[in-house]
């Protein structure tokens, strides 16, 4: 009987002894596990941390952009309302120039005339005209031409004047009488004349208008 107490209580002391070693490798791994749980949300802590950080550098640099750039950002702003008030001049000027409204056509016409003449060889000339200019001047362009030729330039010429749909917003094209010249013709018509001019004019018209030079 003795022996079986004997028995009995070292099975008991092992049995306590292995329930304690486990007990001790279970609060081990728990410590384990607790500390490797603290690393890895200390980690992602951190990872959240720099990616917040790098975020608001990132922001605050597009910020500084932003603001840096703003000044220019606005003259560029400044020179396209610049740029499109003095385009919507040049239309008003061609629109009152293609519906000849408040203009005294005839003075301008033989001096854009007398000026082509000018340039040109021979004696005899075509003045092209939109068809309603010719139906209002007539003949008295091709007179008064033919004299401010001859006063400004001294020379004696015929030109006749001719329609042509080739002109809608007014002017003249000048052109040798001969067939061969065709290749001399000069265009003096308004919307060529405006366009030749405009690279010059825009200067004048931004110094007058800003007081600054062309955009």
């Amino acid at each position: 009987m003795q022996d079986q107490d004997r028995t009995n209580a070292l099975a008991e002391e092992i049995l306590a002894d292995a329930q304690q070693q486990a007990d001790g490798k279970r609060q081990r791994a728990h410590r384990s596990a607790q500390r490797i749980l603290r690393s890895e949300t200390a980690r992602a802590q951190q990872l959240e941390k720099d990616a917040l950080a790098d975020a608001e550098q990132q922001l605050e640099h597009q910020v500084r952009t932003l603001m840096a750039d703003l000044p220019h950002q606005n003259q560029m702003r400044s020179v396209q309302v610049k740029d499109q008030i003095i385009s919507d001049l040049f239309q008003q000027v061609l629109h009152t120039l293609r519906t000849r409204e408040g203009i005294d056509l005839l003075p301008i016409l033989v001096r854009l005339s007398s000026d082509a003449i000018a340039l040109l060889d021979g004696n005899h000339f075509v003045l092209e005209l939109d068809p309603q200019d010719v139906d209002t001047l007539g003949d008295r362009l091709g007179d008064q031409t033919v004299a401010d030729v001859r006063t400004r330039y001294d020379r004696d010429v015929i030109v006749d004047i001719v329609a042509s749909n080739a002109l809608p917003d007014g002017g003249v094209i000048v052109r040798p009488a001969a067939e061969n010249a065709v290749s001399q013709m000069i265009d003096n018509s308004f919307a060529t004349r405006l366009r030749r001019a405009e690279p010059q004019l825009r200067g004048q018209i931004a110094d007058r208008l800003f007081g600054d030079a062309a955009p």
